[in-house]
C-alpha cells in the first residue's frame, strides 16, 4: 500500500482536527515544532512514518488520545 502524501493545508487541517497545538503535534510526531511549522507552510513535506501517522489521525482525530500518547 503506497504512503499517502500531504499538502500544507491538509496537514494543518489534520492537526486542527486533533485539537493539538503545533508543539503537542510535533511531540506526538517525534519532530521539532519548526518541522511542523515548515510542513504547514509548505516549505517541507512529511515522509514515511510521519505520513502513516497523518493517515491514522486523518481517519480518527482522536487517535493520539486513544493510544494514550497525547492528552489534550
Amino acid at each position: 500500500m503506497p504512503v499517502e502524501t500531504y499538502q500544507a493545508d491538509e496537514i494543518k487541517r489534520i492537526r486542527n482536527s486533533t485539537g493539538l497545538t503545533q508543539r503537542s503535534f510535533a511531540e506526538y510526531m517525534g519532530v521539532s515544532p519548526k518541522t511542523v511549522e515548515a510542513w504547514e507552510a509548505g516549505r517541507n513535506h512529511p515522509e514515511g512514518a510521519a505520513c502513516r501517522s497523518l493517515s491514522l489521525m486523518k481517519a480518527d482525530p482522536e487517535f493520539p488520545q486513544k493510544a494514550g500518547i497525547i492528552r489534550r
